[in-house]
Formats: structure tokens, sequence, C-alpha cells
């Protein structure tokens, strides 16, 4: 279905302060009111969380101010699989949609830019998502959209159509990087930091739908668009996030309240200066080396890696080199 604006979903667990605090940063977007909200709530996954789940599921019946509000409440936990749900529901159902968890706070521009973007690049062959999201510290290059080579994951708008889980799940895609020599390097070129999270996610222990959105877009050469400034500050870094501790950068991050001004007609190409910030953002030549290890006890276990490492020095010591180039 094509709409004027893309419909909202927000994933949820038990963090009712967080969940209340990205619902009412929503609400300050003009564009809230006419964008369809779609909650993923699961079940919870031990009589300790019931309550506070409980407490998200009451939240949710008196939310209002959006165009209609639809929670999907399963009654035991579905270990994600309601966010699967939720997710398919809405791509069949739209042309495209944005997606967040529940500890990002939106500023009051968030929702205008990642529909102008989703409306303008929807056509678009190289371009994979757009986030509403940009790191902490990123230089300011200007005050239009920029391009960078993976998907960040707090606030992000997709097109329906480029659906990657139609074709590979997470686990799969996950598992095919860490498994191709190619696929790897390139992905260690760009996020040096990522090879734990592509592991976890292959051997079954981790859901998470940005890294695997990440994985496609380096292998594939697709780039997101971002905003100049961070429409979004994630409050997971509090120490209450699953895959992050506490990070100030992050928590405290000062978001832009203004427009961005979307410029259609701006060449989509990484700026050479922005791929090495991320680069170097994400951990740099030493979690490029230890991503590396990582890579080679996947495959052939730490024992081999050890035993070859020791016979072989100076041919491993080049092939790490190839993979770093």
């Amino acid at each position: 279905m094509k709409s004027k604006y893309a419909p909202i979903i927000i994933t949820v667990y038990d963090r009712i302060d967080h969940f209340r605090q990205c619902v009412e940063s929503l609400l300050e977007n003009p564009e809230s009111s006419e964008s369809d909200l779609f909650i993923s709530s699961d079940g919870p996954t031990d009589p300790s969380s019931a309550e506070r789940v409980e407490r998200v599921r009451n939240y949710i019946k008196v939310i209002q101010g959006f165009k209609s509000v639809t929670p999907f409440l399963p009654k035991e936990n579905t270990n994600f699989q309601v966010m699967r749900d939720v997710l398919s529901f809405v791509s069949s159902n739209y042309d495209s949609y944005i997606l967040t968890e529940d500890d990002n706070i939106f500023s009051r521009s968030a929702l205008k830019f990642l529909n102008d973007a989703l409306n303008t690049y929807a056509g678009s062959v190289d371009v994979f998502a757009v986030s509403a999201f940009l790191y902490p510290n990123f230089p300011i290059d200007g005050e239009n959209q920029i391009f960078l080579p993976c998907c960040a994951g707090y606030g992000t708008g997709h097109w329906s159509y480029k659906n990657i889980f139609t074709a590979k799940s997470e686990r799969k895609l996950s598992y095919d990087a860490m498994r191709s020599i190619n696929s790897f390097s390139k992905i260690n070129r760009v996020i040096p930091s990522i090879a734990p999270l592509m592991q976890s996610i292959a051997l079954g222990n981790l859901a998470a739908g940005d890294v695997a959105h990440t994985i496609h877009c380096i292998t594939e050469n697709k780039v997101c668009v971002f905003p100049p400034i961070s429409l979004v500050r994630n409050t997971g870094y509090d120490g209450s996030g699953i895959r992050c501790g506490e990070d100030r950068r992050f928590s405290e991050q000062n978001i832009l309240n203004s427009d961005v001004i979307l410029d259609p007609l701006k060449k989509i190409v990484v700026k050479h200066e922005h791929r090495i910030w991320i680069f170097n953002f994400f951990g740099g030549r030493l979690a490029a080396i230890r991503s590396i290890e990582a890579f080679f006890v996947f495959n052939l276990g730490p024992i081999w890696l050890k035993k070859a490492y020791l016979k072989t020095v100076n041919p491993i010591k080049s092939l790490i080199k190839s993979m770093l180039v």
C-alpha cells in the first residue's frame, strides 16, 4: 500500500521508561498524526519480568496521537518471532516503513527526514536504507544528507521491496559472511569490530537486524542515507541495553531539531574521509586484526590457528595483511 507517511514499528520488551520517552518524542513530530504505529511487545521470559512487561502493555493501551495504533501482544515469549511477524505484516501491506527499538529519542524533524528520504530514493539501486541516527562526533560536512557504507540501527527507514530477509535469514547472512574470506574482508575494512556480533548471530545466539543490514549493505556495495547531524539519541547506553554497556557519547548526544535540507541531485558516493572515520570509530586496525583472528577461529578452530601461526608465521601475516588492504 502506498502511503504518504511510512508506518512506524517499535519493538519493546520491558523498559517502560525508555519506551514512553520514545513514543513521546515521536509524537512531537507533526507527521506522527498521519503515521500508523505498530508495536512488537514480546511476552515475558520469566516471572520476574512479567510485571514489567505488563506495565509496558498497560501504557500501550493509552497511546494516542498516531493515525492508528496496532499492537502485537503474544502471551508467551516468542524469542523475537513476534518482531518478525510484525515486519512481515507491515512489509506485505506497505511500500516502506520506519523501524526503531524502544530506547531511541527522536528529534522533532526525524520523521520528516526519514519520509523525505524514503520518497526521494525509493527507486535507487544504490541506496539500501535511511538512518535518522548519525554516529557521535562525526565530522560536520554541510547541511545536506550524507552517504555511508553501513546501516545504523537507531531509527531506520526501509523499503519493503528491498527486504533482504525474504531470501536469507539474519543467521544465514551472518554465517555466509563468516564463511567467505572475500565477504568478511570487505566487511572488516568498513566495520572492523562487527565480527563478534556476526559470529553470535551465525551461531544462533543473537538476533540483530542492524548487523544483518550492514552485512548486506557492505557486501552488495550499497549505501545508506544519513543526516548531517543525528536526529536520534539512543538511551540504551545507560546500561539497560542488551548489546551495550554505558557510553555517554550516545546517551547524551546532541540531536538536530531543525529540518535537514535534502538535496535530491547530490551524487550518491561515500567520501574517502568518511570511510576512514567510520573504520576508526569502530576500532580501527587493531579491531580489524582481532576480527581476522575470530574469522579463522570460527572456520578452523582455535587449536588450528595456534599451530598454523607457529608453523607458518609469514604466510599467516601475509594473509592478514591482504585482508586489511
